[in-house]
């Protein structure tokens, strides 16, 4: 990779005000482009910091990833200094030349960080709180209550993460078939990708 020759200092980066805005041009029509909420000033290699009329300012990397343009966001300024910013934006170059998505990848630790702290009760609550609006109340409560005696026992403060559908099969009687399959709507709920279709042992349940 190419080295990069950062523009901004310390000193530079702590004035910089939303006042600081280059006044903005006409389109070709003629006509003045609508007020922007920000702007963006660059630092090098595809890094910039954009400035809010609040004064927030915000680290971020535009690239281009599988002929797309992407951008990362690195952190917020002061909680983020310049020398660390650039570390992280070093480390987003590098993912990038391995072919590698930093902004993807940042979204999906975000993910996993989520899932190790929610647990299965609280997918479940979450899950019967968006149902409970097209269920008439006797059949949430019969749904909340199967959760409650047979698989908050079982693994109701379990990662959801690591709730499987052989845990199901295994921790709950043969004959519970309405228990499992609340359990299975649970775990499709959360842990199913948007663009994936459920799998039989899902669909059936439904």
């Amino acid at each position: 990779m190419r080295t990069v020759n950062y523009a901004l200092t310390d000193a530079k980066l702590k004035s910089l005000k939303f006042s600081d805005r280059p006044p903005q041009k006409p389109k070709k029509d003629g006509t003045m482009p609508k007020e922007s909420a920000s702007f963006k000033v660059t630092d090098g290699g595809g890094m910039f910091v954009r400035i809010s009329a609040k004064g927030q300012k915000t680290f971020a990397y535009a690239y281009n990833f599988k002929g797309r343009p992407r951008e990362l966001t690195i952190g917020n300024f002061p909680e983020i200094k310049l020398k660390r910013a650039r570390e992280l934006h070093e480390a987003a170059r590098t993912a990038v030349a391995e072919g590698r998505d930093p902004a993807a990848e940042k979204i999906e630790n975000k993910r996993k960080q989520r899932e190790v702290k929610l647990t299965f009760r609280m997918a479940s609550e979450d899950w019967l709180k968006k149902n409970s609006v097209k269920w008439i109340e006797r059949t949430r409560a019969r749904k909340e209550e199967l959760l409650t005696l047979y698989a908050y026992p079982k693994f109701g403060n379990v990662p959801l993460a690591e709730v499987k559908p052989h845990h199901v099969h295994a921790r709950l009687p043969d004959n519970s078939d309405n228990r499992r399959s609340i359990v299975r709507l649970v775990l499709l709920r959360w842990s199913a990708p948007r663009t994936a279709r459920p799998s039989r042992s899902y669909r059936r349940f439904r």
